[in-house]
């Protein structure tokens, strides 16, 4: 059982290279701590539907939290999706970028699918909807449909 975390400018700031913060200042004027803000929440938002994928898994309670052996993860797919949405283009002479937010995407993939365990939340933590993170099976009306052919007029 953790604290989960909600990730923040600094975090994002720390994964980036000066080159690319030069860069990013450049076409930006500044570090943009709003927009910074909303792509790491967003990218926590898709890990924890990741996490949720996985019935062993409960999601915390903490707004946009993940676990914390998801940090450096989120924050390879994060780094990417901030420079293309504020500069537009991603820094990668080398691939290294790319690399790191495939095997982050692949990650996320594997914690889905339960093969990468993630701390649970701490305890009061857990959101309350149950002891699994998985949604409800939809429900659906089985009601016969039965249709002649004139029923299906001007449908052919």
């Amino acid at each position: 059982m953790s604290v989960w975390i909600r990730l923040t400018p600094a975090d994002l700031r720390t994964r980036l290279s000066e080159r690319e913060l030069d860069a990013l200042r450049r076409a930006n004027a500044a570090f943009d701590d709003e927009a910074a803000q909303e792509v790491l929440d967003q990218t926590a938002d898709m890990a924890r539907g990741f996490i949720a994928a996985w019935s062993g898994n409960a999601l915390s309670s903490v707004e946009h939290g993940v676990p914390p052996a998801l940090k450096s993860t989120c924050l390879d797919i994060a780094a990417v999706d901030y420079q293309s949405s504020i500069a537009g283009v991603v820094l990668d002479p080398k691939g290294v970028r790319q690399k790191a937010y495939d095997r982050a995407i692949a990650r996320l993939e594997k914690t889905a699918e339960g093969k990468f365990v993630v701390q649970q939340p701490a305890a009061g933590e857990a959101e309350a909807s149950g002891s699994s993170a998985a949604p409800a099976a939809p429900s659906f009306y089985d009601k016969p449909t039965s249709l002649s052919r004139s029923d299906q007029r001007g449908s052919y």
